[in-house]
């Protein structure tokens, strides 16, 4: 919550628009819970059904080990629905978003990388799409490359499909939300 506020109103979003950004979350009034996080299943139904936004999604932050045949990294990501560079305006500088196929239990392993871990990793190589990754203990295909500006949350290196399931039995709630409004709509 704190690095939605900082970026909102403390350091403004680098996107563009930053005024239709709004945090989305879930409440528990029944146990006097102002913000409890999201599911994937309630997250599913919301992106269908509504009508303010030009998209929404939600992520978790987390900490992926790097391994390669120099030794293992941890550094930090983000789990990311397909539609995250919609919400923030952005789009890769090299390659692509996710996919809505990639963003599926099962979906191939694919990963965006901040343009600070292309640099350091990769020497800014700008032949780095399809090369791949062993996040932990798996393999994933580099498919972009994302703009320094969209280093969204907390300056990651690294992006993964948060690859949601609606059919998954009492959900967790640990994904937080981001919506663009359409033009004209207000919080």
């Amino acid at each position: 919550v704190f690095s939605l506020v900082n970026g909102l109103f403390l350091r403004p979003f680098p996107f563009p628009h930053p005024e239709r950004l709004v945090y989305i979350n879930a409440t528990a009034p029944k146990w006097n819970l102002d913000v409890v996080g999201i599911n994937y299943p309630d997250f599913d139904q919301w992106r269908k059904d509504q009508k303010l936004f030009e998209a929404i999604t939600i992520y978790q932050t987390a900490t992926f080990t790097l391994a390669d045949g120099s030794g293992a990294e941890r550094l930090s990501g983000a789990l990311m629905t397909y539609d995250f560079p919609k919400v923030f305006g952005v789009e890769p500088l090299l390659g692509r978003a996710f996919t809505p196929e990639e963003d599926k239990p099962k979906g191939p392993l694919v990963v965006i990388i901040s343009a600070a871990l292309w640099r350091e990793r990769f020497a800014g190589d700008r032949n780095v799409l399809g090369r791949t990754l062993r996040l932990n203990g798996r393999t994933h295909t580099i498919v972009g490359v994302m703009r320094v500006e969209a280093s969204f949350p907390d300056q990651v290196k690294l992006w993964v499909p948060l690859a949601g399931d609606v059919g998954q039995p009492y959900p967790n709630y640990s994904g937080q939300g981001i919506g663009r409004l359409k033009p004209g709509v207000t919080p």
